[in-house]
């Protein structure tokens, strides 16, 4: 019975990850468009430098987090027994998410007076979840150093690989958590460009 459905938990994944990624594309893709209508809409003599970086931000973020999903489908051929494709996959994972998450929060969506209604709208639900980013950021990156020191016990054999590879195990499991979360955070900003659609 077990046998007969386990070959379509991975393609069930791959189809949550890929609807996962459209969402994340259609987003950025909103946000994208209405940046560039931000950057049309300003004054010659208007600092525009804020809303280019912005947009810089906003690639930096769309490239780190498509690649970081891309990434999360080779966590399962990848998996914990085989230490030397798992750790370095999932190093180069959390790496992925942080420069997202970091390019998230360093992206300036407050342009005062200037800002148009969309962009306003970005930026107040933005506010909202801001504080969860940064805790979720945090996570990512303590879960990296916690893989180095965990590759590090083992290749010098170091009585820390216990205590570290629990370290590891423990981080790694709160940043998938994270990452549902960080999923779930953006529902706002799908609800509306729905709506607005």
């Amino acid at each position: 019975m077990h046998s007969a459905r386990a070959p379509h938990r991975p393609v069930c994944l791959t189809s949550q990850r890929v609807c996962v990624c459209i969402l994340f594309l259609t987003r950025i893709e909103s946000l994208e468009a209405d940046l560039k209508v931000q950057l049309a809409l300003m004054a010659p003599k208007e600092d525009t430098a804020k809303v280019r970086w912005s947009l810089q931000c906003l690639m930096a973020y769309k490239l780190s987090i498509l690649s970081g999903f891309v990434f999360v489908l080779f966590l399962v051929p990848c998996h914990i027994d085989r230490p030397e494709l798992h750790y370095p996959l999932a190093g180069a994972l959390f790496s992925l998410m942080a420069v997202a998450m970091t390019s998230y929060l360093w992206m300036p969506l407050d342009f005062g007076p200037a800002a148009t209604t969309s962009i306003r709208a970005w930026n107040e639900r933005r506010c909202r979840t801001i504080s969860w980013v940064r805790l979720l950021c945090f996570v990512q990156v303590a879960a990296l150093f916690a893989g180095i020191t965990r590759i590090t016990a083992l290749i010098t054999a170091s009585e820390w690989s216990s205590i570290s590879g629990r370290l590891f195990g423990l981080l790694e499991v709160a940043v998938i958590l994270g990452y549902q979360i960080f999923v779930a955070l953006f529902a706002f900003d799908d609800i509306h460009i729905a709506t607005a659609s």
